[in-house]
């Protein structure tokens, strides 16, 4: 009987060594640093098409800001609920989707997979998530006109009511 290594250890070893890097970036994201009525930093993204956006860009709109991952099973529950919202409201609200601890090859096919048609990029370096005091995805962040945070959700939207409320608050507030 052959003593080689059996064929699963190899990917076996490299799925443990992801999980432990996607683990270990969550856990150094510390606390959240935005509250609600404050400012939204400010960050620019690289968007899947290759363009880029800032928030700083979105001023004088409303912005649904979501962190979420392709690994992240509640993250897929609430793209339908997304990107029902983003095409009710148009124009109106600006929808950016920013992936956290993730590959780009692997939020490519996730959003071809869910067809996620708001804007959508990759925090590589995880700066926009350390801003924001990220400590889980998914989160949603509803930023007013002027740029300050009127609304978070963290966990997973799964019905439109609740995001629809937080985008009317902050549609309210603004001038």
């Amino acid at each position: 009987m052959s003593r080689g290594k059996a064929p699963w250890v190899v990917p076996l070893l490299a799925g443990a060594l992801v999980l432990i890097v996607l683990v270990w970036g969550s856990l150094k994201s510390g606390p959240s640093s935005v509250q609600v009525g404050g400012r939204a930093p400010d960050f620019t993204l690289t968007l899947m098409d290759g363009g880029q956006i800032s928030l700083k860009d979105l001023r004088g709109q409303v912005v649904v800001l979501n962190f979420w991952a392709s690994w992240c099973g509640p993250c897929r529950l609430e793209v339908p609920v997304l990107e029902q919202v983003w095409k009710d409201y148009g124009d109106e609200v600006a929808f950016v989707g920013i992936a956290h601890n993730d590959l780009p090859e692997q939020v490519r096919a996730f959003v071809e997979r869910y067809g996620m048609t708001f804007p959508n990029g990759v925090d590589i370096n995880g700066g926009i998530a350390r801003a924001y005091g990220l400590t889980s995805v998914p989160q949603t962040f509803v930023i007013d006109e002027e740029g300050f945070v009127q609304a978070h959700q963290m966990g997973a939207i799964v019905q439109a009511e609740p995001l629809v409320s937080m985008i009317e608050g902050a549609l309210n507030a603004s001038p």
